[in-house]
């Protein structure tokens, strides 16, 4: 199975940019940053309510890095359903992490939310491709 997602670069400052596209979680949209450097999905803590009704974060033992440093707390939620264009991702473990840093840089700047990062965790799981050229992120299942 294959799938394409529109992606929107969103600049900074010249030559600083994010790349944003929008996911489905448990049918609502959802506005992530694609992060290459980032070796697990995350999902942002105060928004994670959006997803999900639950309040079963398990605390995640392992050490969190990056995002500026090696002690940030994170917890894992399962994720129901995690729609990327046309490939459904069931039962998917998201880090839960407090992005709320990001978010204030964004509102800052008059950019939209996010609601976490797409890492590279999934984009190695389903062969990604990304064209910068046509602003798309190619996906497939192996």
């Amino acid at each position: 199975m294959k799938s394409k997602l529109p992606l929107k670069i969103v600049t900074f400052a010249p030559n600083s940019f994010h790349l944003m596209l929008k996911v489905k979680i448990n049918g609502k949209v959802a506005n992530l940053v694609l992060d290459t450097g980032a070796s697990h999905s995350a999902l942002d803590l105060s928004r994670i309510s959006k997803f999900e009704n639950r309040k079963e974060l398990i605390k995640n033992s392992d050490k969190t890095t990056g995002l500026g440093t090696n002690t940030m707390e994170s917890h894992v939620l399962t994720l129901k359903k995690m729609k990327l264009g046309d490939i459904c991702l069931f039962e998917y473990d998201a880090l839960i992490v407090d992005l709320s840093h990001i978010n204030k840089t964004y509102e800052s700047l008059k950019l939209p939310q996010i609601d976490g990062v797409l890492g590279s965790d999934i984009l190695f799981y389903l062969n990604a491709k990304i064209d910068f050229g046509k602003k798309m992120l190619y996906l497939k299942i192996k």
